[in-house]
């Protein structure tokens, strides 16, 4: 199986705009090759 590096960022608290938080999560989640079926439980 593919090695899947540590998730280094915050938790989404729900008090400013998500766009930053899920850009980010978007840009990990290229970065590993991750199938968008794969994300949910990731």
């Amino acid at each position: 199986p593919p090695r899947i590096s540590k998730l280094e960022f915050t938790t989404y608290d729900g008090t400013v705009d998500p766009l930053n938080w899920l850009n980010q999560c978007d840009q990990f989640f290229r970065g590993q090759r991750t199938h968008a079926s794969d994300r949910t439980w990731i």
